[in-house]
């Protein structure tokens, strides 16, 4: 196996991140694409399938096996960390609490005004959460308010230095064109993209 898809529901608060990690621990020359399903926001439910079949809990998994197969992945968040680093203080799962000792929406309202509450919070994902794994930049999207809590598309451990982060459209697109131009150098015969 050269590589694997592998997809989740999204809202069962499971440690998507553990499971990932453990896998490529026991895996560690398959390369781990994939995500999480969503319900635009609604966090109620959120499905996968598989066959004819659809699951509300679980993960599907797809393996790409061949000795001729060449597989290769890349990723483009290109958002910008801005402003402050902040420490995530007290967080349980994909809810976070505290962001230095204060509550979440007390350091979302400061920082990014009082407004971004408004409208049933559909402007919280413009404004994600970025911190550095190695090299990569990891972003975790605000999904909702919870009381004076925030819940999150995937968990933020204690601890945490993260950065708001900011995205627009060029930035985006120039790291389309870097992938694109390194796709070029080494053709291919089916490329899969897809956005979380």
């Amino acid at each position: 196996t050269k590589a694997t898809i592998i997809l989740s529901e999204g809202l069962l608060g499971v440690d998507y991140d553990g499971f990932i990690k453990g896998f490529k621990e026991k895996n560690k020359n398959i390369i781990v694409a994939g995500g999480l399903a969503g319900d635009n926001f609604e966090l109620k439910k959120t499905f996968i399938l598989l066959n004819d079949k659809i699951y509300n809990e679980g993960s599907v998994g797809v393996s790409f096996t061949s000795k001729k197969l060449y597989a290769d992945n890349r990723y483009n968040l290109n958002w910008t960390p801005i402003g402050k680093e902040f420490t995530i203080t007290k967080s349980s799962g994909n809810i976070v609490y505290e962001i230095d000792n204060k509550s979440s929406v007390t350091i979302f309202k400061k920082y990014l005004g009082k407004q971004i509450f408004d409208m049933d919070a559909k402007a919280l994902p413009d404004f994600q959460l970025l911190y550095k794994e190695g090299l990569t930049i990891v972003a975790r999207t605000p999904m909702q308010r919870d009381g004076d809590a925030i819940i999150f598309a995937a968990p933020l451990k204690e601890g945490q230095k993260v950065q708001f982060g900011f995205s627009n459209a060029p930035s985006v697109l120039s790291g389309s064109k870097i992938i694109k131009n390194i796709i070029n150098k080494n053709p291919a015969d089916a490329v899969y993209i897809f956005s979380c």
